[in-house]
């Protein structure tokens, strides 16, 4: 599932102020999926808890 669009309006909104993703060290092969860390930078510290994010 692709969060991408509702992470964008988020940051649109200034509800997120940043969104980094970056793989991780293990090595890939073309048969195991590519593992992303994310890490998502909230306005204020009670809004990952939100369920009313965009």
């Amino acid at each position: 599932m692709n969060q991408y669009l509702l992470l964008k309006e988020a940051i649109e909104k200034g509800n997120i102020i940043s969104v980094t993703a970056a793989h991780t060290e293990l090595p890939c092969g073309e048969d195991i999926d590519l593992d992303l860390n994310s890490i998502i930078v909230y306005k204020k510290s009670d809004q990952p808890f939100n369920a009313v994010l965009t």
